[in-house]
């Protein structure tokens, strides 16, 4: 189970497709877990609350272990803001869990704005984006992922190969 953890806009679902695609090709059995599909997966809608997200770091690695049945490897992109949330999830998914931060200068992710949240923010109309500053939701930046990838120094490439060389080394795979 790879968990890509960070800010909004930093590449973590670009990094995780295109990391699928390596490893479908090498033969292995991967399955890229849509933040959207697990959000459409349960009957009661969940927003940004602490709770919220709690619940939606839970449902993620619930959906992860039952992914997990019939793949090698899940693959989630999941902002997910807190520490502890991260730990249940570690807890949940015991040793198949690889916490990868996919990191970049928060002046990177407000120049790329790829779903448009930080020039909302940047605005005033939005207050909840994670880990912009005044936003009422912080981002606890991981002290404990087993890799860590900066956009902004680094290509999807060299990422991707990165992680696949980690795997390789850690896992076998």
């Amino acid at each position: 189970f790879l968990m890509f953890g960070g800010k909004g806009g930093v590449g973590k679902t670009t990094i995780a497709s295109e990391l699928k695609k390596q490893l479908e090709a090498r033969g292995q059995r991967a399955h890229l877990v849509d933040a959207d599909e697990v959000r459409a997966s349960y009957q009661k809608p969940l927003g940004f609350s602490r709770e919220d997200i709690r619940e939606n770091n839970r449902r993620h690695a619930l959906m992860a272990q039952e992914k997990l049945k019939d793949n090698d490897l899940v693959l989630v992109a999941i902002v997910s803001p807190f520490a502890a949330d991260r730990t249940m999830v570690r807890e949940m998914l015991g040793q198949s869990f690889i916490l990868i931060y996919v990191n970049a200068a928060l002046e990177t992710v407000i120049h790329r704005d790829t779903m448009g949240l930080y020039g909302r923010a940047l605005r005033g109309e939005k207050d909840d984006v994670i880990g912009m500053t005044g936003s009422k939701i912080p981002y606890e930046p991981p002290d404990n992922a087993e890799i860590e990838i900066k956009t902004d120094q680094t290509s999807v490439d060299a990422s991707v190969e990165k992680i696949i060389n980690y795997l390789r080394d850690q896992t076998n795979l």
